[in-house]
């Protein structure tokens, strides 16, 4: 395929088929009455709380538990009928989805001088089928649960948009993101790190103020309660017990947190403390070895881009990462954070891999990018694997005991950790080899 009108039109039938494809049996279902909203239910019945100035924790018997900006911004939905207003916003949803995967393609394509415009406007979008179509099975659980994951795609795939020419408006756009999911402040101590101090400050003022803007609405004495509560919930997941009484102060129903081992969760932490917890050690030994584990897979990150040249998840020197280096080198590490923030979340169950999907897009990126045929295999094939990993039935794994055992060992995540290590490594050799061969 030499013309790349031909590609494109071929890459863009690619995201419609997954989009459509995925979107369209759960849109008919709800349509018909023959689906329940699912998780969206959860979100809609938070918002019609505040929007009726009731208690959005206690209207949803303690099963909401993020942020009260989300169920602030849901309030225009929550105007409609439950069924209608699922399939309202599993149409955003698919819409959010796509411009997202687009805004990252984009960026890649730019950060990584894979084409001119002009000459080669397909890249983009041939980047964009091959991360969806790696994530098709997640893409298709996040629609069909109805769950809010397309908010933190789009917002993550803006801090790279931004992140280099206007760190501010990145540091703004992960204030806003995590207030969808904390995961999203990794980004903070990755600004220090890089002394970009403006992009931390304004992430942790956009977090307060969209976590408080609500107050408008339902005022400081209700916020006092969501503010509360939402460090109860932290204080659950990380395996505290003793602020979720408070929580419930002036509420009936405390908010129902999953532990840190969850049995459906695929991180490395909720794995570890599983094991951990199932020989009798303390959580103080598995907090040191995650601590370790932590350590371990940044600096080996870190070194893989010293051996190449590259500065990743550090500061950039005068002697490193020359010419274009810089802005490739930041797509890495934007990869590697949102890997690390999902691989160490304790929450984090299969579906929520959908994430995985932005860092394919830096993947292909570097498939494009690198002229050598067998590192370019190597990435396919580590993609692939993670995408494999991702598709065994973690929730109903019968009477496989060997499907369990890769469950509980969190067999995903360390797919992602290995692909992160392989993108750091032959991105880094790719940014190396092209600074050795200057481009206009």
């Amino acid at each position: 395929m030499r013309s790349p009108t031909l590609r494109r039109f071929i890459a863009a039938f690619v995201i419609a088929a997954v989009l459509i494809g995925t979107a369209a049996p759960t849109f008919l279902r709800t349509w018909s009455g023959r689906k329940y909203p699912g998780d969206f239910g959860v979100v809609y019945g938070a918002a019609r709380a505040m929007s009726n100035q009731a208690d959005s924790y206690a209207g949803t018997h303690g099963m909401y538990i993020y942020s009260p900006f989300l169920a602030f911004i849901f309030q225009p939905l929550a105007a409609l009928p439950e069924g209608v207003a699922a399939n309202v916003w599993l149409v955003l949803s698919t819409m959010i989805i796509f411009a997202a995967s687009m805004i990252a393609a984009r960026k890649v394509t730019e950060s990584w001088r894979l084409s001119a415009r002009e000459t080669d406007p397909s890249i983009p979008w041939l980047i964009s089928a091959a991360a969806l179509l790696l994530s098709v099975g997640k893409v298709r659980s996040d629609l069909y649960l109805g769950q809010t994951d397309c908010l933190i795609l789009i917002g993550l795939a803006g801090v790279l948009y931004w992140i280099d020419p206007r760190p501010l408006l990145a540091g703004v756009v992960v204030g806003a993101t995590a207030n969808v999911k904390y995961l999203a402040l990794i980004f903070v101590p990755y600004f220090l790190i890089k002394r970009n101090y403006r992009a931390a400050i304004a992430s942790i003022v956009s977090f307060l103020f969209f976590f408080a803007l609500p107050a408008v609405e339902v005022g400081l004495r209700a916020m006092k309660t969501y503010a509360i509560n939402a460090i109860a919930v932290l204080t659950k997941v990380v395996g505290g017990v003793e602020l979720m009484n408070l929580a419930a102060t002036g509420r009936s129903q405390k908010p129902v947190v999953n532990s840190a081992a969850w049995s459906n969760s695929v991180s490395l932490t909720s794995s570890v403390l599983r094991f951990t917890r199932s020989h009798g050690i303390s959580d103080l030994i598995a907090a040191i070895l995650l601590v370790l584990l932590f350590a371990a897979i940044v600096t080996a990150i870190v070194l893989i881009g010293r051996r190449e040249g590259v500065d990743l998840l550090k500061p950039t020197t005068a002697t490193t990462t020359l010419k274009h280096g810089a802005a490739t080198a930041t797509t890495i590490d934007w990869a590697a954070l949102i890997v690390l923030a999902l691989v160490f979340s304790p929450q984090t169950t299969s579906r929520h891999m959908i994430l995985l999907m932005l860092v394919y897009t830096a993947g292909v990126g570097i498939v494009f990018g690198q002229k050598r045929t067998s590192l370019r295999i190597l990435l396919i094939v580590s993609m692939l694997a993670t995408a494999v990993a991702l598709s065994l039935p973690f929730r109903e794994t019968g009477f496989h005991p060997w499907l369990i055992a890769l469950k509980s060992f969190g067999t995903a995540s360390w797919c992602a950790v290995l692909l992160i290590l392989l993108i750091a490594w032959i991105g880094s050799r790719t940014i190396s080899e092209a600074t050795e061969q200057p481009q206009d």
